[in-house]
C-alpha cells in the first residue's frame, strides 16, 4: 500500500484505486490460496510416505508416532499463518475499497471535492444548519484570466495552475470548510454552519487576496489570476442545495458582469439570475 504516502494526495487515491480495480488485492488472495493448496497436498504426500512406511517398514509404530504428533503441530502452524495472511489481506481489500470509495468524490487533476461530493456533503451541511437554527453560505467561484493560459502556455500550464489554485483555497478557508471543483475553471465552497453575510464577504476577500499573487507556471513563466465571487446564505436564499447553489451562480455572475474580481452577495440589488454562459 505504498501509494498511500504519495507526496501528492490525488495522485496517490488515484493510483491506489487504480491498484484496486486492477485486481492486485485479489491476486494476492489467489496465490495465497495456491500455496495454501500446495501446502495441503504436500501434508497428504507426507501422510502417504508415513502409512507405506508403517506397513512396510521395521520401525513403523515408531515412525507412525512421529507422524501422529508432526501431523496436528504442522497443520495448527499452517493454519496461524493462513490466518494472519487472510487478515492482512482483508484489511488491504477494505483500504483499497475506502480508497475507491474516496476516489469517486474527488477531483482527479487537483484532489477537490467533484460536484458528486458537494451534493452529497452539502446536504449534510444543510441539515446541520437547519437543526441548530444557524445560518449557511455557499460562495461560487469562477477565475478570471485563465482562458489566457491555457491558450497561451497550453493545458499542462493550465493544468499546473488549477492543482496551485485549489491549493491556495485550502489555505484560505477552515480546514472544515468544502472546497469543490465543479467545472474547468470553476468552484464552490461550502463554509460551515454560523457563517453570516459579513463573515463569508470576508472569506470571499480572502480568496481574492489568496489568488492575487502570480501562479507559477512550467517552464519558469508566470500567470496573473483573478477570482469572481459569488454569495449566498441559507435560510434567505433558499434552504436546499440546487436553490442555494443557484443564488451564488447568479452571484458569480453578477460579479462577472460587474468587472470581474470582485464579490457579489445574492439578493442585493442588481444581482438577478444568470443566464446563459457566464461573461
Amino acid at each position: 500500500m505504498a501509494t498511500l504516502f504519495s507526496s501528492h494526495p490525488a495522485t496517490a487515491i488515484a493510483a491506489l484505486a487504480e491498484e484496486a480495480a486492477a485486481g492486485g488485492v485479489l491476486r494476492r488472495f489467489e496465490r495465497l490460496q495456491r500455496v495454501g493448496m500446495l501446502g495441503f497436498i504436500v501434508l497428504l504426500l507426507v501422510l502417504a510416505v508415513a502409512l507405506l512406511a508403517a506397513l512396510q517398514g521395521a520401525h513403523a509404530q515408531q515412525l507412525m508416532q512421529v507422524v501422529l504428533v508432526a501431523t496436528p503441530a504442522l497443520a495448527g502452524a499452517g493454519a496461524m499463518w493462513l490466518l494472519r495472511r487472510t487478515r492482512a489481506l482483508v484489511q488491504a481489500g477494505l483500504q483499497a475499497q475506502a480508497a475507491l470509495a474516496q476516489a469517486s468524490l474527488r477531483d482527479p487533476l487537483t484532489g477537490a471535492y467533484n460536484r458528486r461530493a458537494l451534493d452529497f456533503k452539502l446536504d449534510a451541511l444543510l441539515r446541520q444548519a437547519r437543526e441548530r437554527h444557524q445560518p449557511l453560505a455557499v460562495l461560487a467561484l469562477d477565475l478570471d484570466g485563465f482562458k489566457a493560459v491555457n491558450d497561451g502556455h497550453g493545458h499542462a500550464a493550465g493544468d499546473a495552475a488549477l492543482r496551485e489554485v485549489v491549493a491556495r483555497l485550502h489555505a484560505a478557508v477552515g480546514e472544515a470548510d468544502l472546497v469543490a471543483r465543479t467545472g474547468g475553471d470553476e468552484f464552490v465552497i461550502a463554509l460551515q454552519p454560523g457563517t453570516d453575510e459579513a463573515a463569508a464577504q470576508a472569506v470571499g476577500r480572502r480568496l481574492m487576496q489568496a489568488l492575487a499573487e502570480p501562479v507559477a507556471l512550467p517552464g519558469g513563466s508566470a500567470a496573473r489570476l483573478g477570482v469572481s465571487v459569488g454569495v449566498a446564505l441559507c435560510p434567505r436564499e433558499g434552504a436546499v442545495a440546487r436553490a442555494l447553489l443557484e443564488a451564488a451562480d447568479a452571484a458569480c455572475c453578477a460579479a462577472k458582469r460587474g468587472g470581474k474580481n470582485r464579490v457579489e452577495v445574492a439578493g442585493l440589488a442588481g444581482v438577478g439570475r444568470c443566464g446563459g454562459h457566464r461573461p
